[in-house]
């Protein structure tokens, strides 16, 4: 007993009712599967740019935010350095004026210690005349006390030698 191979041809050609039927469902199933992987790699094709286009869209945005977000924070800075140097120069004013009060006030009360001391100089110098005018007086008053005593006293011996001299002469008369 002995079994012949037969070719693609043969076999193609003596295929009949439900082996015709078999090829053909093998071919129409893989014709479907060939058309289902076409329609899905078509959807991933097309849900991959949708994808990218919204990726696209979304990084659009995001880099407007990013951007809107940065001018408001230099916005924001350049306000707050406009508040921070309009605190400052206020501040340098109050205190430039503070200093210019204490200085007006630094000024008067000179000028008041000036007038006081100058009073109190004045007064002094008064006082010290009149303690000198008091000594000077005091001191006349004793020389001239002085020297009215030896006056006195002067005059005195002289009248004692003239009366003593005209006592001698009296004397010497009588």
């Amino acid at each position: 007993f002995f079994f012949k191979q037969k070719t693609a041809y043969e076999i193609s050609a003596c295929l009949v009712g439900s082996e015709m039927c078999i090829r053909d469902r093998r071919d129409v199933v893989h014709q479907r599967l060939k058309e289902h992987y076409e329609r899905i790699e078509q959807q991933f094709l097309e849900d991959r740019e949708r994808m990218k286009k919204t990726f696209h869209n979304q990084l659009e945005d995001l880099e407007r935010l990013r951007k809107r977000d940065l001018d408001n924070f230099h916005e924001r800075m350049k306000s707050l350095q406009d508040q921070h140097f309009q605190e400052l120069s206020k501040t340098r004013t109050e205190y430039e004026n503070k200093i210019e009060g204490l200085k007006q006030k630094h000024k008067e009360e000179i000028r008041e210690v000036k007038e006081r001391v100058e009073k109190e100089k004045e007064e002094w110098v008064q006082e010290q005349k009149k303690q000198i005018e008091e000594e000077i007086s005091r001191r006349t008053n004793q020389i001239k006390q002085g020297l009215l005593k030896e006056r006195d006293s002067q005059l005195e011996k002289i009248i004692n030698k003239l009366s003593e001299e005209t006592g001698n002469k009296e004397e010497e008369l009588s």
